[in-house]
Formats: C-alpha cells, sequence, structure tokens
C-alpha cells in the first residue's frame, strides 16, 4: 500500500520535515556535511532559505534549499547535499556493451547528448541498471552509467564526452514514492520550460492561500514580481517567477511543476527568492561570475520592466488540484504523461544505500529536454 500524504502544504510528503531531519542526523557525518546555516536574514524578503555545506563533495559543496517555513528549507537543503553525495558515489557501471546488445527498449540518441557527441548504437558503454516507473514486461532495463554519475573533477586522461550528466530528475525522499514523485515532476518542469508552450502572465494579487503569502513578502520587500503560468502537453500546472528588484538590479528566477497549482507556483516562487539569495551569500560553486556583473539596469531600466509587467498580468489566479491521497496515484498520473508525450518509459536508478536507508533516485525519461535557468 502506498504512504498517505501527511504534509500538503507548499509540498506533498509522508512525513513532516522535522522527522526527516531526525531521520538522516545521524548519517550526515559520514556523508561529509559539516555545516547547515540559516542565511534567509541576508535578504529582507523574508523567505526560508538554508545552506548546506560539504567541503568534499566532486560536484557541488553548497546545496541550497528552500521553503513556506524554516524546517521545510532546512530539509530541502540537507536531501540536496544527500542526494549529490549518493550520486557522486554512484557504483560503477555492472554492464559493459553496446546498446544493439542490449536490445534496449529506448533509442539512448534521445537522451542528453555533449556537444558534438559521437554515440552510435555500437558504442561499447557502461551500463547499470534501471526500473521502469509504470509497471514493466520484466524485461532488464539499462541506463548509460555517465548519464547518472555525477563527477566534476578532473580526470588525467582525455575521453570523449557522450552525455550531458545532470541533476535533472536526481530526487531524495522519505520513501521511495516521494523521492520518484520529485524526481518525474522535476523531469516534467524542465522539459515544459524548454518547449517554448504558451506563458500567461498572472495577476500576483490575485493568488491566495499560502502562494498568497509568498507573493505579499515580495511587495512588502519592494520586489516587481511576474508570474508565468507555463503551457505545457503534460496538462500539469507549471509557473515561472522573475523578480526585480532597485537593491539587487538582476532579474532572477525560479519554476515548479506539480499536481497541485499552489504547490506548482509556491515552489516558483520559493525558488526565485533562493536564487537572489544565492547571489547575496555568493557561497556556491557553480555561481557565475555575471550575476554581478550583469547588475547594471537603471533605475529607471526596473520602473520600465516593473510596469510592464504589471501591465501584462490581467489573467486572475485559478487553484488547480488533479493531486491524489496517496504518492503511487500521483506518480502513475505524472509517469503516464511523460510517456505518452514522450513515447519511451520514463525510468530510475536506485542510488540508495541499503546501510543508510534514504531512498534516492535517478529518473531518465528519453525524448525529454532541459531548460536552465
Amino acid at each position: 500500500m502506498s504512504p498517505q500524504k501527511a504534509v500538503r502544504d507548499g509540498t506533498h510528503r509522508t512525513v513532516p520535515p522535522e522527522e526527516t531531519l531526525r531521520r538522516v542526523a545521524p548519517h550526515l557525518q559520514r556523508i561529509g556535511i559539516t555545516r547547515i546555516a540559516d542565511i534567509t536574514g541576508l535578504d529582507h524578503i523574508g523567505i526560508p532559505v538554508w545552506q548546506a555545506c560539504r567541503p568534499m563533495s566532486t560536484t557541488l559543496s553548497v546545496s541550497q534549499g528552500k521553503g513556506l517555513t524554516d524546517a521545510l528549507a532546512k530539509a530541502s537543503a540537507v536531501m540536496e547535499s544527500i542526494e549529490l553525495w549518493h550520486a557522486e558515489s554512484a557504483p560503477a557501471g555492472v554492464r559493459s556493451d553496446t546498446a544493439e546488445g542490449l536490445r534496449l527498449t529506448y533509442d539512448p540518441a534521445r537522451l542528453p547528448l555533449a556537444y558534438g557527441s559521437l554515440l552510435t548504437a555500437r558504442t561499447r558503454l557502461d551500463w547499470v541498471p534501471a526500473e521502469p516507473v509504470l509497471p514493466g514486461d520484466g524485461r532488464p532495463r539499462w541506463v548509460p552509467y555517465e548519464v547518472v554519475r555525477l563527477d566534476g573533477t578532473v580526470r588525467d586522461r582525455w575521453a570523449v564526452p557522450l552525455f550531458r550528466p545532470s541533476t535533472n530528475g536526481l530526487a531524495g525522499g522519505n520513501t521511495l514514492e516521494e523521492a520518484l514523485l520529485h524526481g518525474l515532476l522535476e523531469v516534467a518542469e524542465r522539459d515544459a520550460l524548454a518547449s517554448g508552450g504558451e506563458r500567461v502572465p498572472i495577476l500576483p494579487g490575485s493568488v491566495g492561500g499560502y502562494p498568497g503569502e509568498l507573493v505579499r513578502r515580495f511587495a512588502d520587500a519592494r520586489v516587481s514580481l511576474r508570474i508565468e503560468d507555463v503551457g505545457n502537453a503534460y496538462g500539469l500546472p507549471c509557473f515561472k517567477v522573475l523578480i526585480l528588484s532597485h537593491d539587487f538590479p538582476v532579474v532572477f528566477r525560479g519554476s515548479g511543476c506539480h499536481l497541485d497549482s499552489d504547490v506548482a507556483l509556491s515552489r516558483a516562487l520559493t525558488e526565485a527568492a533562493q536564487s537572489r539569495l544565492t547571489a547575496i551569500a555568493g557561497a556556491r560553486d557553480d555561481l557565475p561570475a555575471s550575476v554581478y556583473t550583469s547588475a547594471r539596469i537603471s533605475h529607471a531600466g526596473i520602473d520600465a520592466r516593473a510596469a510592464r509587467w504589471a501591465q501584462a498580468a490581467q489573467t486572475p489566479y485559478t487553484r488547480r488540484d488533479e493531486s491524489g491521497a496517496s504518492l503511487r496515484a500521483d506518480i502513475d498520473v505524472v509517469a503516464t504523461r511523460l510517456r505518452a508525450r514522450t513515447r519511451s518509459e520514463p525510468l530510475y536508478v536506485d542510488h540508495t544505500r541499503p546501510d543508510l536507508g534514504i531512498p534516492v533516485i535517478h529518473v531518465v525519461v528519453p525524448g525529454t529536454a532541459r531548460k536552465e535557468h
């Protein structure tokens, strides 16, 4: 039986974030997390943002988390760091073969390829076993090791890159179902943003509930806000948020996707606040210098852009909620829509370590794209 949801505000989880933190606390030293910090007060918006620091990381040593409450933001930061640790230390591929030899259920050329990739059906690769998200036919599934292993270290040998590994679809949770739903929604979100669907500007003042409280915090901080309802082939609530203010003249972005539009919008709003705080804190490894060098929008330019945003936002926000009582029901809906859109079955690689027991997976859906912020 799929676990029922205990938390539904801002996210759908089986246990409160305080319980999540209690469960993972004994493993933080082994994972290498040395510091968990509340950086909310570095900005004046007041939306909770936390950091988790893992100095020996081979990808990002600083992970960020955001949420409606401090507990949600803290758990988000810690879980992101835990997810990365699992992906960095993923066991090596267990089989060396070609796509032709494995008789895959999909074309690996539909995975994110590196620029100028020389991949062919006869290229010998290392593969890791994968599982279908929806019920399958019992045949083994395989995913290239290079797609799900994350490692930013410099090697002492040259190799032709074939794929573009990323964190897209990498997710953890209190249960396997939590991790799967999060991973599936992230893949759908980034594909929706990359697909260029219609963007409908939403009137910020029409947003109610807990997303409305987040909107009010931006308004009280005199931060201009643009909310876009992103049309997509999945029929899922998906939003993109842009923010801009005189005190930090850079446009920051956030996005979110969920079966419950309140959750999707709150994710987009909190991610925009997190993006801004990331630049203010200046500690994240992948922060480009352009964030600071591009901070040259004039006061008049900011006011003009804010006016255009306000003028365009004529559509009132209407909540849509197709989420079910169980995570499994939501997984089936999202995975079925991904399969219909891509004509490929959603797969996942299980990174969970039995000795830790923290569910971490990497969802892979051939045929989807990803849009970087």
